[in-house]
């Protein structure tokens, strides 16, 4: 590469880079804390390292394992503000996700010789097709910048599969990062059978090891050790306190005895459903274009079946990649759809009378809920995308045949999911931005849904279009466009209205908060337990309500205007005070000592 090409693919990545973190920089610094469950599951190691004493919070979390936001443990030390803990967090996801772009363009350029243009919007899109955006804790770009680093890696294995000694280098590396996404979340075993079963496929068909298997053989084990030994002093040293010894999601296989559920008839239509709301759902988060894109796929693996003159060393990479995600989707959809057969079951029972104020609301989650399987499909759009470029006859069958099983999950989403969801705004993530409807509580229905579905429709068909008369940047531009939309309105419109289940305390609190007078809070839900654990994380909260017998307490919530007169009278009675701070939250206080301090706050305030 001479000097000249050296500046304009610089200059292509320091445009990607912009494009990439200055907008996600901009939505992660709008984000106030949203901690649930599974988030304070994500970020208990740091915390508990950075000294932290949030016992009661963690025997009720899941455990999201631990080995990346182990190195956020500074923040954690350098500072006890939540915002600055918080956005902290997220700014680090939006630094992996520039990375992942990058590392796209690169494979972009160098495996698919795709001119500088094309693979810049490609991978900017790769960048912001995330189901999980970086607006609350989660593990899932994390998982998603590893995906690529294997994707790479065993590009690599192919163009130096001659080498002995960079394959070893290669196998080595590829161990360490299957191994080590094992401490970030066990969902990535998945991705683990998947690679074994690809680089078993490779040698079937090429009749030679894609890696080392002298040098893997001896690594991988050790490397899969030391992962699954991390994991288990994670678990010990802070889940299995005071007896309790069952975490949720340690286990892989929870859930496998619905196994044999398959073989009953009466589960047949939950199990479809499972399958059919979930793709007909990623469909849609790519405005249609991930249809010809499975279209192609099938028909570039049956063809390097059958013609052994394709069989170049591109042509192998792409099939690898084909291979490797679509198994990864298999199984991570396939297990996903044993082990939570039950809510899908339980779902459809209940019928048409599913709705936001059902206790059981969680069960429909399952048919629209793509943050399992969805990130394997960001490499296959990608690498889908820049192989159907060309404006052959070939391309426009495909693109054909995917308008036709586009056309077909919608069909069979409309009779088989739609009728037990219809009633659940809360399950309709992907369809509420392109809805006349915003995100929150309430009825869904037409309002929600098929407005979504028509929108994507008329772009999906615009883009074909655009590909047929060879404008398919046009087309990409627009899907990207699409894509980042869906990204800037989870960032900004969706998720900062639940903000406010704990806004009111934290900042009527956060002048003082190193002079408290109580080392621990009473917060008896635990939604808004978690939220408060991060407002408040110098102190202990308690996902109860104290003794009866106690003298002192401090208890907040925001439950008081709904269980009034059921649930918080008799605090009342037993001496309590209660507190008005904002239209939906309160506080209830015992103790001369807490009530005159507390007053003491509201006159500072007036």
């Amino acid at each position: 590469m001479n000097k000249m090409d050296k500046k304009i693919r610089l200059k292509y990545v320091i445009i990607i880079l912009i494009l990439c973190i200055v907008p996600q920089c901009f939505i992660a610094m709008q984000q106030y804390p949203l901690l649930v469950g599974d988030d304070m599951g994500v970020i208990s190691l740091p915390a508990f390292l950075s000294g932290r004493q949030w016992d009661d919070i963690w025997r009720s979390v899941a455990f999201y394992g631990g080995g990346y936001h182990i190195l956020l443990t500074p923040l954690f030390i350098l500072t006890n503000n939540p915002l600055i803990i918080y956005r902290g967090v997220l700014l680090s996801y939006v630094l992996l996700e520039a990375v992942i772009a990058i590392i796209a363009f690169y494979i972009l350029r160098h495996y698919y010789q795709c001119d500088e243009v094309y693979a810049s919007v490609l991978s900017i899109l790769c960048s912001y097709f995330t189901y999980t955006k970086p607006t609350y804790v989660s593990n899932e770009i994390v998982l998603l910048l590893g995906l690529w680093l294997v994707i790479l890696i065993i590009l690599k294995l192919i163009e130096y599969g001659e080498e002995k000694r960079k394959k070893q280098l290669l196998s080595i590396l590829l161990c360490f990062i299957s191994s080590y996404l094992i401490t970030i979340h066990l969902r990535s075993s998945a991705l683990l059978i998947a690679i074994v079963f690809t680089i078993i496929t490779y040698y079937l068909y090429k009749k030679k090891s894609l890696v080392s298997p002298i040098v893997s053989a001896v690594c991988f084990p050790l490397l899969y050790f030391a992962a699954q030994k991390f994991n288990n002093i994670v678990q010990s040293t802070i889940w299995i306190t005071d007896g309790i010894t069952e975490i949720n999601n340690s286990n892989i296989i929870d859930g496998a005895e619905n196994i044999v559920k398959l073989f009953n008839v009466q589960y047949w239509h939950a199990w479809a459903a499972i399958f059919l709301g979930q793709l007909s759902t990623v469909s849609i988060m790519s405005i249609g274009m991930l249809c010809p894109v499975f279209i192609w796929s099938l028909v570039f693996l049956y063809k390097m079946i059958r013609k052994q003159e394709l069989r170049t060393k591109k042509n192998m990479s792409t099939a690898v990649i084909i291979i490797l995600m679509s198994a990864s989707i298999i199984i991570t959809l396939g297990g996903q759809s044993i082990t939570w057969l039950d809510h899908a079951y339980d779902s459809i029972q209940m019928g048409a009378y599913n709705s936001n104020d059902d206790p059981n609301i969680n069960f429909a989650r399952v048919f629209t809920y793509l943050r399992y399987f969805s990130f394997y499909t960001n490499p296959l759009l990608i690498i889908g995308l820049v192989n159907l470029k060309g404006n052959t006859k070939k391309n426009k069958k495909i693109m054909k045949w995917g308008i036709a099983l586009y056309c077909f999950l919608q069909v069979l989403w409309f009779l088989l999911v739609f009728p037990y969801i219809c009633n659940i705004r809360s399950v309709a993530d992907v369809y509420i931005p392109f809805s006349i409807e915003n995100y929150g509580i309430g009825y869904a229905g037409s309002k929600v849904y098929l407005p979504a579905i028509i929108l994507c429709t008329a772009f999906f068909l615009l883009i074909v279009l655009l590909y047929h008369r060879k404008k398919s940047l046009m087309g990409l531009v627009i899907l990207c466009i699409f894509v980042i939309y869906q990204y800037t309105y989870y960032g900004i419109v969706h998720e900062n209205p639940w903000w406010d289940r704990g806004d009111g305390s934290y900042n009527l609190m956060r002048t003082y908060i190193n002079e408290l007078p109580f080392d621990h809070i009473y917060v008896p839900y635990e939604a808004m337990a978690y939220e408060f654990q991060f407002l408040f994380n110098d102190i202990s909260v308690n996902i109860s309500l104290p003794d009866n017998n106690v003298e002192e307490a401090v208890i907040f919530t925001n439950l008081y205007p709904i269980e009034g007169e059921r649930y918080w009278t008799n605090l009342e009675n037993q001496g309590y005070q209660s507190i008005k701070i904002d239209d939906n939250e309160y506080v209830f206080i015992k103790g001369e000592k807490f009530v005159q301090w507390f007053s003491k706050i509201l006159e500072m305030q007036q």
